[in-house]
């Protein structure tokens, strides 16, 4: 009896000592900053592609910006065949014939070159 009796208490003190010692090693410091750490670097890889899906969303809708921009641009409508004519004494822009008579000195720009050039003649266009 006595020897059974001594085999359930100690059966019932070593699962006491089991759960206290899962209790320690739960609450041990060093697996405790293992948890943090696994935390902070998922956190991390969250954090950039966070940033990442952030820097591509901004770089297509600067893309889209620039793209807008571009079709308004003067130097594109140049490109489309299109020049810009200023008087040559003054840089005023000739909109209408009758502000650059012939003998009129000119600079036109067009997409890849400016030009000076000398007003011979003008027509009317009806």
């Amino acid at each position: 009896r006595l020897e059974r009796a001594m085999r359930v208490a100690s059966e019932r003190h070593r699962g006491a000592w089991l759960q206290l010692d899962a209790g320690l090693r739960a609450a041990a410091p060093a697996l405790r900053v293992s948890a943090g750490r696994d935390r902070l670097a998922a956190a991390q890889r969250a954090l950039l592609r966070a940033i990442r899906g952030g820097v591509d969303a901004d770089r297509a809708t600067l893309e889209r910006h620039v793209t807008a921009l571009d079709s308004l641009s003067p130097l594109a409508v140049l490109g489309r065949g299109y020049g810009l004519v200023r008087r040559t004494r003054d840089g005023a822009i000739v909109r209408d014939a009758a502000e650059a008579p012939p003998g009129e000195s000119l600079d036109v720009r067009v997409a890849r070159a400016d030009l000076t050039v000398r007003v011979e003649s003008s027509r009317e266009r009806s």
